[in-house]
């Protein structure tokens, strides 16, 4: 319950915190759809973001401090952790392919795809032709389409599933623009928070 496990601390993002040490201490959770919960939302882009800068230097001095409990998170509950910041990150796919899938090798297995396809049907030939100079063009525009499609499939059946509604048009402007963004802040606040801690102000601002 709630008391036993000593309500809120003090730290930032409170609700990343409760939550994490309710289900690694056997808690499970139900979506009630007869409660409803106000918040006060950032009125500009401006306002957002300093928002996110917040939570995110909060994020990572939790992450800093509760490391050994999300490492054994991540061990005994990897089906329900992982889908969870694929979920909450929906920037992360792209930034980890960015980030260890060579470009060489991706551009090549795209580019043998293409010819294989070429093989099967001719309308393949003009655009395998045409990608044979544009491919790294060709292959981040494919990626994002994919993830892309993957992210409102799911978040479109989530939404269904919990009465929500969806709407492609916000969701898209919030994958390309916001999800990207909030992801970078985390990781630009995980470095900082590991360089230099002591030169950062925590700012307990709601």
């Amino acid at each position: 319950t709630f008391e036993e496990l000593g309500g809120f601390r003090r730290v930032i993002c409170e609700d990343l915190d409760i939550a994490t040490r309710s289900f690694t201490n056997g808690a499970r959770f139900k979506f009630a759809e007869n409660i409803s919960v106000h918040t006060k939302a950032p009125s500009s882009w401006r306002e957002w973001f300093i928002q996110r800068k917040r939570w995110g230097i909060g994020a990572a001095f939790w992450f800093k401090e509760n490391l050994r409990i999300l490492k054994y998170a991540v061990r005994k509950y990897p089906k329900v952790i992982i889908p969870s910041l694929l979920l909450i990150f929906p920037a992360l796919p792209i930034m980890l392919a960015n980030l260890f899938i060579p470009d060489d090798l991706s551009l090549k297995m795209l580019y043998v795809s293409l010819i294989l396809l070429s093989t099967k049907m001719n309308i393949f030939m003009p655009p395998t032709a045409l990608t044979s100079t544009t491919l790294l063009m060709l292959r981040n525009f494919l990626i994002f389409l994919g993830s892309l499609a993957t992210y409102s499939t799911t978040f479109y059946l989530i939404a269904r599933k919990l009465h929500f509604h969806f709407n492609f048009l916000e969701f898209t402007v919030f994958y390309f623009i916001a999800a990207p963004l909030w992801l970078l802040i985390i990781v630009v606040s995980l470095i900082k928070v590991y360089v230099k801690p002591h030169n950062i102000k925590v700012d307990w601002k709601v």
